[in-house]
């Protein structure tokens, strides 16, 4: 934290003097503080970049950017008020349009509004990294998936370090199918944040069924949050589990283990739609047809407007792990209701 902290200071103070003194403040502390609030939002610490973008706030209330930063780090919860409120201030600022267009997307499946006020934000600043970003995740969501590389691979331009855009590229090739491309990208991202893949390189070892790849980035990511002595119980009935009957008793294992916490009643309510999504993953493991499909009706059912799950379950549409319901009726019901 204290070294994130360090190269925080030092690229707001590099981009301090590169932007000279055309930033939306006279304040340059404030300035600094709102840069280094956009360092730790792209490396996805978005609790840590809205305390820098509220400081920045603080000292200047008329901080335009920094409101839109704040909203972009709220994503949920206080987004819409806080975007409203930059927009109020300033109606052309291509960040408010572009946190508009997320929480639009993400929050309320309006697809249409989502298109509309992005590419508004990349009309007003070609250059906006969150802009292309964002229309670039929206255009995948919808199927679109040239356009969508072509918006990544702008905002790569414009941030070519970023960990977080070189993994959402990966992503989009793994919607369009193109595995290994997928593979190359996750593993590039890797390259400068060591996890940031794994979640997604398990997604990919289990669509093509590698069981020891998925058993390996099923290790890394399962039991990472544990404390010590609940990680080695968690690792040691991954490994149990996989020597009985590879990724099929992984499944079955897993499975079993969200059913006591639904049925036990043991999850906070805004825990308990990802429970649901993570059933349906792993019963599409066991070819559970059925159960697949209850398991993502029961998301919908389920699902508090403010949760972390709102940023992934959009994309079922176009996610290759649910190729083979896709074609069933209900499911295709499901996205109706998604207005996909």
């Amino acid at each position: 934290d204290a070294m994130a902290m360090q190269t925080a200071q030092n690229l707001a103070l590099k981009f301090r003097t590169q932007e000279s003194l055309n930033h939306p403040t006279e304040n340059t502390e404030a300035y600094i503080l709102y840069l280094q609030g956009e360092y730790f939002f792209r490396r996805r610490e978005t609790s840590k970049g809205g305390t820098f973008f509220k400081k920045a706030i603080e000292l200047d209330p008329q901080f335009v950017k920094a409101w839109a930063g704040l909203a972009a780090a709220y994503a949920m919860g206080e987004a819409e008020a806080t975007v409203n409120k930059a927009l109020e201030l300033d109606p052309d600022l291509a960040e408010a349009h572009a946190v508009r267009g997320f929480i639009k997307m993400f929050l309320d499946w309006d697809w249409a509004q989502a298109e509309k006020s992005l590419n508004k934000a990349v009309a007003l600043d070609p250059n906006s990294v969150e802009a292309h970003h964002w229309r670039g995740t929206y255009l995948a969501i919808r199927g679109r998936f040239d356009e969508a590389k072509a918006e990544l691979n702008r905002a790569l331009e414009l941030d070519p370090t970023s960990a977080n855009m070189i993994s959402d590229l990966g992503k989009i090739y793994y919607f369009a199918r193109e595995y290994e491309k997928a593979e190359e990208f996750y593993r590039k991202a890797a390259l400068i944040e060591e996890n940031i893949a794994d979640g997604r390189l398990l997604r990919l070892n289990q669509r093509l069924g590698r069981e020891q790849e998925m058993f390996e980035s099923l290790i890394r990511t399962e039991c990472k949050n544990f404390e010590e002595g609940k990680k080695i119980k968690c690792l040691e009935d991954l490994r149990n589990a996989f020597e009985k009957g590879g990724s099929k008793e992984i499944a079955a294992v897993r499975l079993k283990i969200i059913s006591d916490r639904i049925v036990g009643k043991k999850l906070l309510e805004n825990q308990i739609a990802s429970d649901w999504y993570a059933s349906a993953i792993w019963n599409q493991k066991l070819s559970e047809k059925e159960k697949a499909i209850e398991s993502l009706n029961r998301v919908l059912e389920t699902k508090t407007r403010y949760e972390i799950l709102n940023f992934t379950f959009p994309f079922i549409g176009v996610d290759p792990i649910f190729d083979e319901l896709r074609g069933d009726t209900r499911f295709q019901e499901i996205l109706r209701k998604m207005n996909l």
